[in-house]
């Protein structure tokens, strides 16, 4: 749902199309069963685009960590080109740093190294803090709460790849 809002974005702005009628371009895209809930939205909601696109992305589910999977285990497809390829990653990378709030080159740089020490850490610990694993995007947090699960657990230390 992310990467088609992206898309139906950018042909209301090619098109120059007003703002505040986007929603009357969308609804009339999407199948009845998707949009039948926004009808059923109070009419000033029905009408802001910016709430319509919020209940459908949480409706699919976008969440921040969703976008991210996409994002890394996107694939090619043989039959498009290398251009629709960049497009698809930028929107799902576009969409990922969109809903964590990222905004300054600091916070994108933490989230790039909470990333990378996530895919280090051991199973053990990933277990540990699954409950909220995918919003712990602060590489010092995450740091202090592994090295507070690893003293926790004398004598079980995996080592990490």
């Amino acid at each position: 749902m992310g990467l088609y809002l992206t898309i139906f974005e950018r042909q209301v702005k090619f098109l120059n199309i007003p703002g505040k009628t986007w929603t009357a371009y969308l609804i009339g895209t999407l199948p009845p069963d998707i949009a039948q809930p926004i009808a059923r939205e109070d009419e000033d909601d029905a009408q802001n685009y910016e709430k319509v696109k919020e209940m459908l992305l949480k409706r699919f589910r976008v969440t921040g960590d969703r976008f991210r999977q996409h994002f890394s285990q996107q694939k090619k497809n043989p039959d498009s080109t290398w251009r629709d390829f960049y497009f698809e990653l930028s929107s799902y990378f576009e969409g990922w740093i969109k809903e964590l709030k990222i905004t300054t080159f600091e916070q994108l740089k933490s989230l790039i190294i909470a990333v990378q020490m996530k895919r280090k850490t051991p199973a053990n610990i990933k277990e540990h803090f699954l409950h909220f694993w995918a919003d712990l995007n602060d590489p010092l947090e995450l740091a202090e709460k592994s090295d507070a699960y690893d003293s926790l657990r004398p004598g079980m230390k995996n080592n990490s790849n």
